[in-house]
């Protein structure tokens, strides 16, 4: 794994973490969802 990927995990641990310590019940809701369930778009 390069380094940046690792920093990347490591990351998203720490604030799935501190998610789920703030908000149990939405870190919940947020496992149910899916890769293909969720659109990004740039812009305004």
């Amino acid at each position: 794994m390069s380094d940046m990927k690792g920093a990347y995990v490591l990351a998203a641990a720490a604030v799935r973490r501190q998610f789920a310590e703030q908000h149990p019940e939405g870190l919940a809701t947020l496992d149910r969802v899916r890769s293909g369930e969720v659109a990004a778009y740039s812009g305004s």
